[in-house]
């Protein structure tokens, strides 16, 4: 019985792997997973994280900006 709640475990990781990368590049099977479209993926996930570093990094300013205000007042 507990291979089949492994075996279980298993078959859920890969069902949300699966999902979370359909989701990431829409379109379709091939888009998501085709090597044809690798070097498109490669590039969109490298701008992804370029603005995710830049809207953290701005967030960071913003919050530092605004915390030394109070200070200030």
């Amino acid at each position: 019985m507990e291979i089949v709640r492994w075996g279980l475990r298993v078959l859920i990781v890969i069902a949300i792997s699966v999902g979370w990368r359909r989701y990431r590049y829409p379109g379709g099977w091939g888009f998501a997973f085709s090597p044809a479209y690798a070097a498109e993926r490669t590039g969109l996930a490298r701008v992804r994280r370029e603005l995710a570093w830049r809207a953290v990094r701005d967030w960071g300013r913003r919050t530092a900006l605004i915390s030394s205000f109070r200070w200030q007042a």
